[in-house]
């Protein structure tokens, strides 16, 4: 007897803290300031409108309704709804980060996140982007794990 997983029935979750309306749009009118200026980013999380947010997990999974339901058991009553903004970095050439102060609550957040899902997860990683400008090393453990 075989263990293989049907490869159509897989399906990419991930978990993000997404800012307010507001927010959004002045961090789409900051990305736009600068396209103007020769640099362009896209928003990595591609909805109808695609948005910034702050990524806190994401996994591939067999069972899509399993990983839904054990974000239920989020806490998120500590979590703070402002978070405060430390520095911008770019990483591989194309991904802007707001790099946001680690607080205490943010971290539990991500543990949590990592804990319901990391045990149920075939894969460490829903992201189907081909990196630019990663090291060596970046790129095997992103080719065995999912993540760089």
């Amino acid at each position: 007897m075989t263990n293989k997983v049907d490869k159509k029935q897989l399906v990419g979750l991930g978990m993000a803290l997404v800012p307010t309306d507001d927010a959004c749009m002045a961090l789409k009118s900051f990305v736009s300031s600068l396209a103007e200026n020769g640099l362009e980013f896209s928003y990595a999380l591609h909805t109808a409108a695609s948005i910034p947010h702050m990524s806190l997990m994401q996994a591939v999974f067999d069972n899509r309704d399993a990983a839904l339901a054990a974000l239920d058991q989020l806490d998120l009553a500590g979590l703070s709804k402002g978070l405060e903004v430390t520095d911008i970095s770019v990483w591989a050439t194309r991904i802007m980060f707001l790099n946001f102060k680690l607080t205490e609550e943010l971290k539990q957040l991500h543990i949590q996140c990592f804990k319901l899902w990391h045990p149920i997860a075939i894969f460490g990683s829903a992201d189907p982007q081909a990196f630019e400008g990663i090291t060596q090393g970046q790129q095997e453990r992103y080719q065995k794990t999912g993540y760089p």
